[in-house]
C-alpha cells in the first residue's frame, strides 16, 4: 500500500476561531495555530474569595468538546474541553440542580479535550485520552472523586487516542474504541490518515488498558452504545480522516470477543449521535453526510440487524446532542449546519415515530453537552459560550440554569 505524504495547511487563530463549533470530532482540527506556544493549560482567573464558592447562572468558562457527567448525588461535573480561543482546558466545575449554583472543583492533572468519560460503579468519574495542551493525542487516564473534589492520575490506556468512545460492559469492564492518533501539528491537515480500528478494555482495578479485538474498520468521531443484550454497537464516524471517508456500523459480542458488520446503514455519517431506546433499538441522528449536515434519522434493530428510517428532523444538525428523557422520548439540541449554529430543539417519540418542536434555546450552540438530571430536566452546557440552559419536558420551556 502506498504511504501518502503529509500535506500541511497553515491557519491563523483568527481564521480558525469561526470554525470552533464547526470542526468535526476527531478530525484533527481542534486547536488554534499561531506563532506563539500555547499555555500548558487554560485556566480562569481566580475569583475573589467572596464569590469563589458558588455562583448562579452560567458556568465560569466558555468551553466545548468537554465532558459532563451526572454524579450519584445529583450534581453535574463538567470537565476539560476547549476554551473560546481553542486552547485545551484543565478546569472543572460542578452544577447543583437543587440550588441552581455553579462551584469550582479540582482541576485535571492534564488539560484535555475530545476525551472519553465514564461514571464508575463507585461513583467516581474516569476520563481517558483526548488531546493535551499541545493538541497531541494522549493515553493517560484520571479519576475524579466527588468526596474530595480532586482528580488523580489513574494509569493509562494502551494507545494514545482522541475522538474515541467508551462503553461500560456488562461485566463492569470499560471498552474503549477507535479514535485518531495522528493528530499532526497545530493547524495542519494530514492527508491519508486512517482512523483507529483498535480497541482495548480498561481495568478499573489494574488502572490499565488491555488490547482487545480490533474492529473491522477504523472509526473516529463515531457513536457507540451498549445494547440491551450486552453487545456493543459502533456506528459511523470516519475510517479515513483526510480525505474524509465514512465508516459503517458493527457490533461487538463479548461472548465471542469478535466484531461483525451490521446491516447497511441508510446514510454513513460522522459527528452524529446514537441513543439506546427503551425497546432496545438505537436511534442515530444527523451528522455530516453527503457534503453537509444532515436532518435524517434512522433506527437500528439489533434483533433483525437492520436499519430503517426514523423520519427527518426539522433542522440539519451535526456536532449536536441527543438525550433520552424519562418518558422515552429523545431530545435533540443544537448542532451546526451551513447556516450556522442551531438554536432549535426537537423531540422524537418512539411510540408514534414522529418529531415535534421543543422550543428554541437562547442561542445556537454545537459541541455542547446535554445531561439528564434526576428530576427529568435536561442541563445544556457550553458549545458556543458560557451560557447554560435547562429544558423542562413537563412544561416544554427553556430557562437559564441560574436561580
Amino acid at each position: 500500500m502506498e504511504i501518502k505524504k503529509f500535506a500541511r495547511i497553515r491557519f491563523t487563530r483568527s481564521m480558525l476561531a469561526p470554525l470552533a463549533t464547526a470542526v468535526f470530532v476527531g478530525c484533527g482540527l481542534g486547536g488554534p495555530t499561531s506563532t506563539e506556544s500555547p499555555p500548558a493549560e487554560a485556566t480562569a482567573l481566580p475569583l475573589p474569595p467572596a464569590v469563589a464558592a458558588a455562583v448562579p447562572g452560567p458556568v465560569r468558562e466558555e468551553r466545548q468538546a468537554h465532558s459532563a457527567t451526572l454524579l450519584t448525588d445529583g450534581r453535574v461535573l463538567v470537565a476539560g474541553g476547549y476554551d473560546r480561543s481553542l486552547y485545551t482546558m484543565a478546569t472543572s466545575e460542578l452544577f447543583d440542580p437543587s440550588t441552581g449554583l455553579w462551584s469550582p472543583t479540582g482541576s485535571l492533572a492534564q488539560a484535555r479535550a475530545e476525551h472519553a468519560v465514564t461514571l464508575l460503579s463507585d461513583g467516581r468519574v474516569l476520563v481517558a485520552g483526548g488531546r493535551d495542551s499541545g493538541y497531541a493525542p494522549i493515553a493517560s487516564a484520571e479519576v475524579y472523586d466527588p468526596a474530595t473534589g480532586e482528580w488523580s492520575p489513574y494509569g493509562s490506556m494502551v494507545s494514545r487516542r482522541f475522538g474515541h468512545a467508551a462503553v461500560v460492559l456488562a461485566d463492569g469492564g470499560i471498552m474503549i474504541m477507535g479514535g485518531q492518533v495522528e493528530a499532526s501539528t497545530i493547524g495542519s491537515l494530514v492527508e491519508g490518515v486512517d482512523a483507529l480500528a483498535s480497541t482495548e478494555t480498561f481495568d478499573q482495578n489494574a488502572r490499565a488498558g488491555t488490547p482487545a479485538a480490533a474492529m473491522t474498520q477504523g472509526h473516529s468521531g463515531h457513536g457507540a452504545t451498549a445494547l440491551a443484550d450486552g453487545r456493543v454497537l459502533v456506528a459511523g464516524g470516519l475510517r479515513v480522516v483526510m480525505p474524509m471517508v465514512a465508516a459503517g456500523a458493527e457490533v461487538y459480542d463479548p461472548a465471542t470477543k469478535e466484531w461483525s458488520l451490521t446491516g447497511t446503514m441508510i446514510r454513513t455519517t460522522h459527528a452524529h449521535t446514537v441513543t439506546l431506546l427503551p425497546d432496545g433499538s438505537v436511534i442515530l441522528l444527523g451528522g455530516f453526510a453527503g457534503g453537509g449536515a444532515s436532518s435524517s434519522a434512522e433506527l437500528y434493530d439489533p434483533s433483525t440487524d437492520t436499519w430503517v428510517s426514523a423520519g427527518k428532523m426539522s433542522a440539519e444538525r451535526m456536532l449536536h446532542s441527543a438525550t433520552l428523557l424519562d418518558d422515552g422520548r429523545v431530545l435533540a439540541t443544537g448542532g451546526t449546519n451551513r447556516r450556522g449554529n442551531v438554536a432549535a430543539a426537537e423531540l422524537y417519540d418512539p411510540a408514534t415515530g414522529t418529531w415535534s418542536p421543543a422550543g428554541d434555546m437562547a442561542g445556537g450552540r454545537a459541541r455542547h453537552t446535554a445531561t439528564l438530571l434526576r428530576d427529568g430536566r435536561v442541563l445544556v452546557v457550553g458549545g458556543s459560550d458560557a451560557s447554560t440552559e435547562i429544558y423542562d419536558p413537563a412544561t416544554g420551556v427553556w430557562t437559564s440554569s441560574g436561580p
